[in-house]
């Protein structure tokens, strides 16, 4: 299986690819229910995890994750710590960069 990891320019491994992350302690930013989807779908197939081995690692059912990586559902706070854990993830939370003047907030 061959991974395309974004800001990379040639195709890697998917344990060459999991080793990259690591290094890097990767971080990325949800700020809604599609970018937190995002998010775990990600990391789930960067730990070569089906979705049917997340949902016995996490006691989510295959159909519910399913649903929330395309974004179909939203998952409640045990749900999403549920996966967070099945996946070896924590949650942190910080506040947003300042925004200049005159610009919306997101």
């Amino acid at each position: 299986m061959k991974l395309y990891l974004n800001g990379y320019k040639k195709r890697l491994p998917l344990q060459g690819a999991l080793e990259m992350e690591k290094q890097k302690q990767v971080r990325i930013t949800a700020r809604d229910q599609n970018q937190l989807a995002n998010a775990l779908k990600r990391f789930r197939t960067l730990s070569g995890m089906t979705q049917w081995e997340l949902s016995q690692k996490s006691g989510v059912r295959q159909h519910r994750i399913s649903l929330i990586e395309s974004g179909r559902q939203n998952p409640t706070m045990p749900t999403i710590f549920n996966l967070l854990a099945a996946l070896n993830l924590e949650m942190e939370l910080k506040p947003r960069p300042a925004k200049p003047h005159g610009k919306k907030e997101d």
